[in-house]
């Protein structure tokens, strides 16, 4: 209760030095000149305390979630950092906090992979008492940049884009940089059949292609990535929605009449 102190010393009840360790307490008044042997034996005795220990975990204050640009393909190096303070301890050094993901321990200015990561955060004070929480850091593409922030001409996707079933039609777009030919999500671009029509103001599409099959490109001259959507003649009479998910999880999605 804070009122006495336990300490080790070699000092006998009248203060000659016995040499050999006994546990004494004395009270708390710096005052007071009453100190009390708890132990007589010949063994060194060491190491009171008064049965209490800290039990209390941490407090973790966590970065909020953190949305990043991809800086290349890999995705882009992000920074953070979380504190904790301790009852007991006060302040926490950084070296008690650890940040794990699915992969293994990180560290803030690491490169985080395009997407959703969760950040496991663990604060640990002297006692050995744990606090956890965690935050996500969601890496993307910066879709639209360079081509109005959206697809580019021909293609817009707030209009219900004409066109002859069968035609190749170039969709176009930026994403702030060069990052290969490996943007789309496993499986995209898809395509399905949607009702038509749909609300969207009707454009003919004034850019098509003859081509055999559909592909991916990119102009570093524009700094536009290019796919051209092969279409079907047997789509003709009937609306179409071009989904063109990224590796970043993002959907990005664009309608179709064809004539």
């Amino acid at each position: 209760d804070g009122t006495q102190i336990t300490f080790p010393t070699t000092r006998d009840e009248v203060g000659d030095v016995s040499g050999d360790w006994d546990i004494y307490t004395v009270d708390a008044d710096p005052t007071s000149r009453f100190f009390r042997q708890i132990t007589t034996t010949e063994f060194i005795e060491c190491c009171p305390d008064w049965g209490s220990r800290d039990t209390t975990a941490p407090t973790l204050k966590l970065p909020t979630d953190i949305i990043k640009e991809a800086t290349g393909p890999d995705g882009a190096a992000v920074e953070f950092k979380a504190t904790a303070t301790d009852d007991v301890d006060g302040p926490l050094p950084d070296s008690s906090i650890s940040y794990k993901t699915d992969s293994g321990t990180v560290a803030s200015g690491d490169i985080f992979p395009l997407g959703i990561t969760t950040v496991t955060v663990t604060a640990t004070d002297h006692a050995g008492n744990t606090a956890t929480g965690s935050f996500q850091i969601t890496v993307k593409y910066a879709f639209g940049s360079g081509s109005g922030g959206s697809f580019g001409e021909p293609v817009r996707d707030s209009e219900l884009n004409r066109l002859a079933a069968g035609a190749g039609v170039p969709v176009k777009f930026g994403l702030g940089a060069d990052f290969g030919l490996t943007i789309f999500a496993a499986g995209y671009p898809t395509s399905k059949q949607v009702s038509c029509p749909n609300g969207l103001p009707p454009d003919n599409v004034e850019e098509t292609s003859t081509v055999s099959r559909s592909g991916l490109t990119y102009d570093a001259t524009s700094g536009l990535y290019t796919y051209v959507w092969k279409t079907d003649r047997a789509w003709r009479g009937t609306c179409r929605e071009l989904n063109l998910q990224l590796a970043d999880g993002s959907d990005h999605r664009v309608q179709f009449q064809f004539t």
